[in-house]
C-alpha cells in the first residue's frame, strides 16, 4: 500500500506536508504580512521535495525521470505565477515615483529592472521594480528624473511594480506548470 519503502513515503508525506503548512500560512493566515518570493520558494521546494520522496517510493527508474523533471519544472512554474499574482494583489496603492534607471535583465537584454525614487507617508524610497519591462520602453515611456506611475506595497513600501494588469500572464504560469505536472503524473501512471 505504501509502496517499496514506507518510510520513504511518510518521509515525503511529512516534508510535503510541512510546505503546504508553510504556503498557505505565509498566503493566507496570520503572517501574510511577511510573505516574500523566499518564503513561497522554500515553501514549495519543500512540497516538491516531499512529492518526489514520497512518489520514489513507488518507482521504477524509467518513471521516476520522467518524473524527476517535469514534476519540478511544474512547481517552479507554478511558484513563479503564484509569486507574481501575491505582488499583484499586495501592491495596490498607486503613486507617483521618479524613473532613475535600469539594469538590463536575461542574456539578451530584451528585459530590464527599471529602479525609482519615491516617498510614501513621509519616508524616501529608491528601489527596483519586482517586475522586469520591455527594454523597448526604456527611453519612451520610462525617461530619466522623469515622473510615471507605479503600484507599491502599503505593508512593504520597497515593493513595487509598473503595472498590476499582469494577472492573465501569471494564470499562464500556472497553467503551464499545472500542464507539466500532470505530464510528470501520467509519467509515472503509463511507464
Amino acid at each position: 500500500m505504501f509502496g517499496k519503502d514506507p518510510t520513504m513515503f511518510f518521509i515525503g508525506l511529512l516534508m510535503a506536508g510541512f510546505g503546504v503548512f508553510i504556503l498557505f500560512s505565509t498566503l493566507f493566515g496570520k503572517y501574510k504580512q511577511f510573505a516574500s518570493e523566499k518564503s513561497i520558494t522554500a515553501a514549495v521546494a519543500f512540497i516538491l521535495i516531499g512529492a518526489l520522496y514520497s512518489v520514489s517510493a513507488y518507482l521504477d527508474d524509467i518513471g521516476l525521470m520522467g518524473f524527476s523533471f517535469a514534476f519540478p519544472l511544474g512547481g517552479a512554474f507554478v511558484a513563479f505565477g503564484i509569486f507574481d499574482l501575491v505582488l499583484c494583489k499586495t501592491c495596490t496603492h498607486k503613486i507617483t515615483a521618479t524613473y532613475l534607471y535600469s539594469r538590463p535583465a536575461g542574456k539578451r537584454g530584451e528585459r530590464a529592472v527599471p529602479m525609482f525614487r519615491y516617498t510614501f507617508e513621509g519616508e524616501e524610497y529608491t528601489c527596483a521594480s519586482k517586475q522586469q519591462v520591455s527594454s523597448s520602453l526604456i527611453g519612451t515611456k520610462y525617461r530619466i528624473d522623469q515622473p510615471c506611475q507605479i503600484f507599491i506595497n502599503p505593508n512593504k513600501p520597497k515593493n513595487n511594480i509598473v503595472r498590476i494588469e499582469k494577472i492573465t500572464n501569471d494564470i499562464g504560469w500556472i497553467v503551464i506548470g499545472i500542464g507539466f505536472i500532470v505530464g510528470g503524473v501520467c509519467a509515472l501512471l503509463f511507464m
